[in-house]
């Protein structure tokens, strides 16, 4: 891996005084990225005073590596790590984080962890011979939680269940004192949208979703794929939306492959990662579409 893009800053303090929160201390949220060969994965680190949970935990063990080490930069004590869907390139990075944090509880809800363990064996046997040693061979899953939200120093985050897109199974989470959803991969900010496998009736409910986390009205949505250099505006859940129209269209008016990466590039060419169009176009024209492949 050439290594993680970190944290451009903690998301916290300046929100909490625009928003008007008392004496308590806010909760700070920061983020950081793999590069395009860790596939753009976004690891979100939600703190408190002392404890902090981490959402998503990367893809290969050099990248789970660095964001242990990013944790301990921040000084604070890992409670949980909390696993938003059950693609690989989200949870197979966890031995590290867990060998540095032996205390920190693995959560996702029981649905989420029933797709890591199917989609698990096939990932492994697809990326294993690109990655070798830096991708694990033994998948850590997480322990089932079945609650509506987490609890950090007494501050609630609320935990959204979304329905089938991207993924069969998938929780975004709102931090109602920062208004910030941490959307996972409901929302790709810079990076095109994997919909490889998602066929229209998964898209349909792809936009729901994103209608869902706009509902909640965020100042702040951190996606769960992001490009360098683009901030975490709310914006993301229309241009996310806006992309999955687009490529829907050029589905609907294309008969290969090819045109349907020519129409959804005219339009979104800046975005990184086109392989993820290419995979898409080549399912949607050229491939079976149903039920998604295990993404990274």
């Amino acid at each position: 891996m050439n290594g993680l893009r970190g944290s451009r800053g903690w998301i916290g303090a300046g929100l909490a005084a625009l928003l008007g929160c008392g004496a308590e201390p806010p909760l700070l949220v920061s983020t950081i990225n793999a590069a395009e060969n860790g596939f753009s994965v976004t690891s979100t680190l939600i703190a408190g005073e002392r404890d902090a949970i981490l959402v998503d935990a990367q893809f290969t063990l050099s990248d789970g590596a660095r964001v242990a080490d990013w944790i301990v930069q921040s000084g604070k004590r890992l409670k949980t790590v909390f696993i938003t869907h059950g693609h690989p390139d989200h949870f197979f990075g966890l031995a590290p984080i867990v060998a540095k944090f032996p205390d920190a509880e693995v959560l996702a809800t029981p649905a989420v962890i029933e797709e890591m363990r199917a989609y698990a064996p096939q990932a492994l046997a697809q990326w294993k011979p690109v990655y070798g040693a830096d991708l694990t061979d033994q998948p850590i899953f997480p322990k089932p939680f079945s609650g509506d939200s987490l609890v950090l120093e007494s501050r609630r985050i609320d935990l959204v269940t979304l329905r089938p897109a991207e993924s069969s199974h998938a929780t975004a989470l709102w931090i109602p004192s920062l208004q910030t959803v941490v959307a996972g991969d409901a929302a790709f900010n810079g990076v095109h949208v994997w919909l490889a496998g998602v066929d229209a009736e998964r898209r349909e409910s792809w936009l729901g979703n994103l209608r869902t986390l706009a509902a909640l009205g965020p100042r702040v949505v951190i996606a769960g794929h992001r490009a360098p250099g683009v901030g975490d505006s709310a914006t993301v859940l229309d241009s996310t939306a806006r992309y999955i129209r687009d490529f829907s269209q050029a589905v609907a008016t294309s008969r290969t492959p090819d045109e349907v990466i020519a129409k959804v590039t005219a339009t979104h060419g800046s975005r990184t990662l086109p392989v993820i169009l290419d995979l898409a176009a080549r399912a949607a024209l050229g491939g079976t579409v149903g039920r998604p492949r295990p993404a990274p």
